[in-house]
């Protein structure tokens, strides 16, 4: 799995996760993806890349009873990330897995949480 970052600054990180140096984030070679930015508000709001709309999304509750928002994923031709949002001390989070169920998102945000709260 190679890191394809987006967008990379200060308060800010956004990447894909592909199957190669050379996918750049391409469906066909696209794995996952993962994001952090300081937080604007107490619920998510996504990113240019990957927007979010909390009416929508199915409410989750995360370990540490952190409210997750989650995304189904879309398929077409390909299929796009199902991702789970959420915010929690002041910086807003997503993770996604392409095509993923909600047990498999749901465990990968569970695992970033357990490996980023002291």
């Amino acid at each position: 799995i190679f890191p394809h970052f987006y967008v990379s600054q200060p308060g800010q990180f956004e990447l894909s996760l592909d199957f190669g140096a050379d996918c750049f984030g391409a469906g066909a070679c696209h794995y996952g993806s993962m994001m952090a930015q300081l937080a604007k508000l107490e619920t998510p709001i996504g990113t240019e890349y990957f927007p979010v709309n909390t009416w929508t999304a199915q409410k989750v509750t995360l370990d540490y009873g952190i409210q997750g928002y989650f995304v189904e994923s879309v398929c077409g031709a390909n299929c796009g990330d199902a991702q789970m949002f959420w915010v929690y001390g002041g910086y807003e989070y997503r993770v996604g897995l392409k095509g993923a169920p909600l047990d498999a998102v749901l465990a990968l945000a569970n695992a970033t949480i357990a490996n980023s709260i002291p």
